[in-house]
């Protein structure tokens, strides 16, 4: 049975490149850079150890993927994307915003991870909004923190942060798709206590101005 769709056709050749199951997952994981196999699997929990050697495998052989050792203490082979595989970020960028117009709340049993959330950041930032801001933020959500910088229209994230940074902002992850949806303002959630803030509000706005669905 062949794989392919048997199309001259440059949206059916990307399928036969990423379109099987947990391909994009894991180039979702190498788009925060180079990992370690088992780095992969607890960022991918639920992904047999079978499938994902397999889709390793067919994203080095299409060009995405590549190995690489590191140098000693560490001495361990890392995979990480090819140039021709980080074209794959706005593309995945544009369709995790799509996806997440339709995406419901989560529940206490689904896995948030932080590639997850680096990710999400990444595709609500609109330039535009931010620029003239001079601002780092941390978003701590369940067990891991994820830290970024906006400097004048320009996102870094992850970016490690001077202590404390000028804003940290926490919520249930419904109520923080409520507010990145615009469909919840800042104050009420802080009047009902489902965000805790540190940081000036000021900043609280610019944050939901600067990283938005809509």
């Amino acid at each position: 049975m062949t794989k392919d769709y048997g199309q001259y056709c440059g949206l059916s050749h990307a399928l036969d490149l990423i379109g099987s199951r947990w391909t994009l997952m894991i180039v979702r994981e190498l788009l925060l850079g180079p990992k370690r196999y088992s780095e992969l699997e607890n960022g991918l929990p639920g992904i047999p150890t079978n499938v994902l050697s397999t889709r390793l495998r067919e994203l080095e052989e299409h060009g995405l993927v590549e190995r690489r050792l590191l140098p000693r203490p560490a001495n361990s082979v890392v995979y990480e994307l090819t140039d021709y595989g980080r074209e794959l970020e706005e593309p995945m960028l544009r369709l995790g915003r799509w996806g997440a117009k339709s995406l419901p709340a989560p529940t206490s049993s689904d896995f948030l991870g932080s590639s997850a959330i680096t990710l999400g950041l990444r595709a609500m930032f609109h330039p535009d909004a931010a620029r003239g801001v001079h601002m780092t933020f941390e978003v701590p959500v369940r067990d891991f923190v994820v830290q970024g910088k906006i400097d004048d229209g320009q996102l870094q994230v992850p970016s490690a942060c001077p202590a404390p940074p000028d804003l940290s902002i926490q919520g249930d992850p419904a109520t923080m798709l409520e507010l990145f949806h615009r469909r919840e303002i800042p104050p009420d959630a802080i009047c009902s206590e489902r965000i805790s803030v540190d940081g000036s509000l000021n900043y609280v706005d610019r944050f939901f101005e600067i990283f938005h669905l809509d």
